[in-house]
């Protein structure tokens, strides 16, 4: 039985394969009819699904439907002027609501600034923070060889990489007015005030003792309707 599980499509499923060894074979069977359904509605509708895509990215790609320069201008100018906002009174009081604003601005900042997908920048960890905060993909030795454009780069921004759609590294570039606020997102002292669980490893986490990252999507929403665009 469970050489015949490998030798078929259905037999990947590690699911289906703990009921057949457990000897649980009416379970397995309904896993395997499962499968089947699934196998079906992929081949029926396929085409469908593809179509619905196609017309989708062909409409969003389109001059027009691309958000004006001034509503994209307006939206830096208040997500730019409201992080700054944070540093002015040197006696801020933390707490959950404060943290949330400034995760949501930064979160939009680098999506847009990056031109990302919303899950990348949201996904963002600890560590590869502190990648960028300490240049690890930056090469100290190629700094005397840059041009002047390339060497301002060097200066003005931090990178870091990560895992991005398909297993691909990425990159992200934290212009400097983001760096404030990500050293802020990562000071456990205020990430304890916003009450975000200890083992949370992401830069931009849920309160309320999450182990999870916010959405992308709503975070640059959110920012968005502040600004009324």
């Amino acid at each position: 039985m469970v050489i015949a599980v490998f030798t078929n499509v259905r037999g990947w499923s590690i699911i289906s394969l703990t009921q057949y060894i457990q000897d649980r074979d009416d379970e397995a069977s309904e896993i395997d009819k499962f499968f089947d359904v699934l196998h079906l509605q992929h081949t029926i509708f396929g085409d469908a699904r593809y179509n619905l895509q196609r017309n989708r990215q062909l409409q969003l790609r389109r001059p027009q439907q691309l958000p004006s320069e001034q509503d994209v201008m307006t939206l830096k100018n208040y997500t730019v002027e409201r992080m700054a906002g944070f540093f002015e009174d040197p006696y801020f009081a933390w707490n959950r609501n404060t943290f949330v604003e400034l995760r949501d601005l930064t979160v939009s900042r680098l999506t847009l600034f990056n031109a990302r997908r919303g899950g990348e920048p949201a996904s963002l960890t600890l560590s590869e923070w502190q990648d960028a905060e300490n240049g690890a993909w930056l090469d100290p030795t190629r700094k005397q060889k840059l041009e002047e454009v390339e060497a301002k780069l060097f200066k003005d921004f931090k990178i870091t990489l990560q895992a991005g759609k398909g297993n691909k590294l990425v990159s992200i570039l934290f212009p400097e007015d983001c760096c404030g606020p990500m050293r802020k997102l990562a000071n456990p002292e205020i990430r304890a005030f916003a009450e975000i669980h200890k083992s949370n490893h992401f830069m931009f986490p849920c309160t309320q003792n999450s182990s999870s990252h916010v959405s992308g999507w709503h975070a640059v929403n959110s920012v968005q309707g502040c600004t009324g665009c």
